[in-house]
């Protein structure tokens, strides 16, 4: 099969968001994802730190 699933897809934009807020869901949908996937390999909750890691890699932070 040639079709692929991307959790990390925008997906569907509502109508009436400005791009401001659509920008914001898309960074909320993306932290949730990737800190539960984390948390669930690491089999514990994040620490705060590797909160702050996740947010700067989806700002495009690097080192």
């Amino acid at each position: 099969m040639g079709n692929r699933l991307n959790p990390l897809d925008e997906g569907y934009r509502p109508g009436g968001l400005s791009d401001h807020e659509w920008a914001t869901t898309v960074v909320a949908r993306r932290r949730d994802l990737l800190g539960a996937l984390t948390e669930t390999v690491l089999d514990r909750p994040l620490a705060a730190l590797e909160h702050t890691a996740i947010d700067t890699a989806l700002a495009g932070g690097g080192a």
